[in-house]
């Protein structure tokens, strides 16, 4: 276990962290008794290769080479990991392909700690774990997992975890948000054993994280919180109570056993907009940690409301909700900075986007060279993206940079459309329905009626084009880079949602093409893909192949299958379909369902598929999918 530590970038260690800032002090203050609470209620391509074992495996499906996302289910090579609430991790060897194991907890207890499960290899539902671990909480959630290379063992686990305080109903004027978080940390040895080697508890609830190596960085937010009701009942005036707090009790905390400190330095907490009083006050912390030390923590804050986050390797940027002007009846979403130099947060500065992103948030946004790229459409509500006529439904890309003569702020370089280059990003009607930046290009769907897929020029930021474009029937939701000249679109063929997949060269950006198109014969089908790139898996067998999964739903059917496909380049049709395994729900077969974990998710490891679905672990051969110890008759 290590003692924790508070390092603000250059700050010497020993000095102690301030709790004073008349304009922080302000902020919060102004809009407290707008925080009431009575009760507290519980509530891209990425390929690894295990460097001792060489084992294929498919890792998280990350938006960034080289910046890991937390997820719910994670593979080292050696182990997967899975996590449910309340939490059980299970660990599965290769060698263990087509074992099952249920992910569960008894019902009459639903309140039992989190826990984590080891099972060695071969092991068998009705065989004992190795070992088990239990956090020391009846309330804490698990969030998202990362694993990273541990100095002191062959591999580490960090657990990100929520918890809500147990103390039920508040009775006293003023307390913390009772949101608080908490990371884990284990090192797990060659033969699946874990040991603690540390936690974090601090103030706050995560929005956000990415790994970069073994360096973690997590973005919380935190809102004090004003009992009214009790304030009124104990005669007391609220504007009057409210001055009588001190500034250190509005502050996130962090926790070494009994003892809290502050979780950053008042002092060097942004405050982008002082005048923005009588508004709900949210503080955002920064934290960067670096995973094999995580005694030293360094972190920062920033006084506003923040709900997505999107990361480069050099970069992390920060994403407002939309922000509405209704007297003129526009809209921008704010876009904070900041830099990782020196695996350190350091605030850069504030653009503002106009209009709204493009859902899912974070791929809406791109960095290349420093410069930060956004897509955006002019409207201020989902019915107005739908009823609104062509004309009004404007898509802008616009680049960002550091701005060289005012302080603290992203300045527009560049923007799409514009007087010089009019050409719009879109036909008239339509809306977009996916985004991907890869390297110097910016790959962008729309559709009414049919799909052009826009290829945008991003080299030089003061002057960003639509370089090429390609029409075809259908839409892609989501786009996948394969290689260097390839682009994977999967969406949908019209009004039928047959499943479609797409594959595009974009060798030549000024004419690209479509080299396949593979349309599925069942109609309305969906897939967790379209709101969660995690959910698809893919590997690179060699130089031109590669094989992918993601799960699928069909109207008439509970639960999702999992469909498989490879892809070859070298040969004149690449995507060919593998089959699928098939999902039974059937009770005598699943005895057990999970009330909160609906992840659905697979690990391609070596020549095996593991299917995770609804708190089992499906395992199959990928060359023989139907044979797999999911199925068994009715």
């Amino acid at each position: 276990m290590f003692t924790l530590l508070i390092s603000q970038g250059c700050q010497n260690e020993s000095e102690i962290l301030a709790d004073t800032n008349p304009a922080l002090e302000s902020y919060l203050k102004s809009g407290l008794d707008k925080t009431t609470i009575v009760e507290v209620n519980f509530d891209g391509e990425t390929v690894i290769a295990h460097p001792s074992l060489g084992v294929l495996h498919s890792t998280t499906n990350v938006q960034e080479t080289g910046v890991d996302e937390s997820d719910l289910v994670k593979c080292d090579g050696q182990f997967l990991y899975v996590a449910d609430d309340p939490a059980p991790i299970f660990h599965l060897t290769s060698d263990a392909s087509l074992s099952t194991i249920d992910i569960a907890v008894p019902e009459e207890s639903p309140k039992e700690p989190a826990s984590i499960y080891i099972f060695q290899p071969n092991n068998t539902p009705d065989t004992p774990p190795v070992g088990k671990i239990t956090l020391d909480s009846k309330v804490a959630k698990i969030i998202g997992l990362y694993v990273y290379s541990s100095k002191s063992t062959s591999r580490g686990l960090a657990v990100i975890v929520h918890q809500r305080s147990e103390e039920g109903a508040r009775t006293e004027p003023f307390h913390n948000s009772t949101n608080q978080a908490s990371i884990y940390l284990y090192g797990i040895n060659d033969q699946g054993q874990a040991a603690e080697k540390g936690r974090l508890r601090f103030d706050g609830k995560v929005i956000g994280s990415r790994r970069i190596d073994n360096r973690l960085y997590f973005v919380s937010t935190y809102l004090p919180e004003l009992n009214v009701y009790a304030v009124q009942q104990a005669g007391m005036n609220i504007e009057d109570y409210i001055n009588t707090i001190p500034l250190k009790a509005l502050l996130p905390k962090q926790y070494t056993g009994n003892i809290s400190t502050g979780l950053f330095d008042a002092r060097r907490c942004t405050i982008p907009n002082p005048d923005s009083a009588g508004k709900a006050p949210s503080l955002v912390s920064v934290v960067s940690l670096d995973l094999n030390a995580p005694a030293l923590l360094q972190a920062t804050c920033l006084a506003d409301d923040v709900h997505d986050i999107y990361s480069s390797a050099k970069s992390l940027y920060l994403v407002t909700r939309p922000r509405y002007d209704w007297e003129d009846r526009s809209v921008d979403t704010g876009i904070y900075k900041y830099t990782l130099a020196n695996k350190l947060v350091e605030y850069r500065g504030l653009g503002e986007v106009p209009g709204k992103l493009i859902y899912p948030y974070s791929f809406s946004l791109g960095e290349r060279n420093g410069v930060l790229h956004t897509v955006s459409v002019l409207a201020r509500s989902q019915d107005e993206l739908r009823e609104a006529p062509g004309s009004q439904l404007k898509h802008l890309l616009t680049a960002f940079s550091e701005s060289d003569s005012v302080a603290d702020k992203l300045e527009i370089v560049g923007q799409i459309p514009n007087d010089s280059r009019p050409e719009k990003i879109g036909k008239p009607g339509e809306n977009i329905y996916s985004v991907r930046f890869i390297q110097d290009y910016a790959y962008v769907v729309t559709y009414r009626q049919i799909d052009p897929l826009y290829i945008i020029n991003l080299k030089n930021p003061q002057d960003p084009y639509i370089e090429g474009e390609v029409e075809l029937p259908g839409f892609s939701e989501y786009l996948h880079p394969i290689g260097e000249h390839y682009v994977l679109g999967i969406g949908y063929s019209g009004a039928d949602r047959r499943l479609k997949l797409v594959l595009f060269n974009v060798a030549n950006p000024d004419a690209p093409f479509v080299v396949q198109e593979l349309v599925m014969p069942e109609s309305r089908v969906s897939s967790p893909l379209f709101q969660d790139h995690k959910s698809m898996s893919i590997v690179k067998d060699g130089e031109d192949a590669y094989r992918f999964a993601f799960p699928v739903q069909y109207s008439y059917q509970q639960g999702q299958d999992l469909l498989l496909y490879s892809l070859d380049l070298s040969v004149d049709k690449p995507i060919k379909y593998d089959g699928q395994i098939v999902y039974q729900y059937q009770q005598n077969c699943f005895p057990y369902q999970l009330a909160e974990n609906k992840v659905q998710r697979s690990i391609i490891q070596e020549q095996n598929i593991h299917y995770i679905h609804d708190g089992k672990i499906i395992s199959a051969f990928w060359d023989f999918p139907e044979f797999n110890n999911g199925m068994c008759s009715p």
